[in-house]
């Protein structure tokens, strides 16, 4: 069943289009993530589903009912559209109690009767019974994210909308509210639209990914889809973190195909045919490279370390090729360690390429 729709929604503020002619969908249950880097127009989209922003054109449907509509001249206020929102500043109510500023949206909806049980259920749901009597001051930032989740939640919407939720918090904190966050729109099964430009966020939350760029859709698909097979040389760079390279195709004597770019040779496996001296462009996946100390092997490419970084036993060499930033991994247990801004090599073997 359909829960969203937004069709040929654009916005625009002065002689800036934020966002231009964007249709997604979303069924009852689903979590779609707005993906893209700052300016994107994905905050702004969100805004416009909400009720915040007033678009320009297009139409945006909820729960079976419009709520916009530029061409019937529709347009309903925030609290009508069945819509819970999760800022990234929290905004909560510094001199309201927790249970205060989760029980106000049922207060100014006019509730009477029922609003402690439905406070209490929020709240112990997000682990936030026992501080239900505390006061903003009073808690952790991931503290504050939880009531600002409840507030959210605590009025049953029909659509939870989340601007970059995480953003402020820490890393390892970040990571366990994303989890805890997933679980709950899992147990509740309320139909979710999360904003963020952390492309590991999006991959490993969704059921599927819209991805901006510049105010347009880029690609809509299933975080599989588009890492696997990247639809555009955009997705395969911002989501997958893939090397992108441009070059020219040519046939070997034996068959095999190799193309020309830039920054190197690259052969690719069997299965990848192209016409001789067509111009074509290449992903090379990062996890499948490797550093490598001279240009004795096939498929090397030239690139200098700008960063390194290590989890666990895997180091991860941040190597600028192309004017491009991969993520190249390396034994930790390696005597070899290649240091900052130092010049080395990167092998990307045929498995690594592949056709766009």
């Amino acid at each position: 069943m359909l829960e969203l729709k937004v069709d040929k929604v654009t916005k625009r503020f002065s002689q800036i289009t934020a966002v231009e002619n964007v249709s997604f969908e979303i069924d009852k249950g689903g979590f779609v993530t707005l993906l893209g880097p700052s300016g994107s127009g994905k905050t702004t989209l969100l805004r416009c589903i909400a009720g915040v922003e007033t678009p320009d054109s297009g139409m945006i449907e909820i729960g079976g009912r419009v709520v916009f509509s530029k061409e019937e001249g529709l347009t309903l206020p925030p609290e009508q559209r069945g819509v819970g929102m999760v800022y990234q500043s929290y905004a909560l109510w510094p001199h309201m109690t927790v249970f205060d500023n989760v029980a106000y949206p049922l207060k100014v909806r006019g509730a009477k009767v029922g609003i402690d049980e439905r406070v209490d259920r929020v709240l112990k749901m997000l682990k936030m019974g026992a501080m239900k009597q505390r006061y903003p001051h009073q808690l952790s930032g991931g503290e504050q994210q939880r009531v600002a989740f409840a507030r959210a939640l605590v009025y049953d919407p029909e659509v939870l909308l989340l601007d970059e939720p995480f953003s402020n918090l820490d890393t390892p904190l970040r990571e366990r509210l994303r989890d805890e966050l997933k679980m709950v729109q899992h147990e509740t099964g309320i139909t979710t639209v999360y904003v963020t430009h952390h492309r590991i966020e999006a991959s490993s939350m969704s059921d599927r990914i819209v991805i901006l760029s510049n105010g347009r859709v880029s690609a809509i698909g299933t975080p599989s889809d588009l890492l696997e097979r990247p639809p555009n040389p955009y997705v395969a760079s911002f989501l997958a973190g893939m090397l992108v390279l441009n070059g020219v195709a040519h046939i070997l004597s034996n068959g095999t195909t190799v193309v020309q770019t830039t920054a190197g040779q690259l052969q690719l496996s069997p299965g990848n045919s192209v016409a001789e001296g067509k111009n074509v462009w290449v992903y090379v996946k990062p996890g499948l490279t490797r550093l490598v100390r001279d240009r004795n092997s096939p498929n090397v490419l030239g690139g200098v370390v700008t960063g390194i970084t290590r989890e666990f036993d895997l180091l991860e060499y941040h190597v600028a090729v192309a004017e491009q930033i991969i993520k190249v991994p390396h034994d930790v247990r390696s005597d070899w360690r290649p240091e900052l801004k130092e010049s080395i090599f990167v092998e990307a073997p045929p498995a690594a390429c592949m056709l766009a």
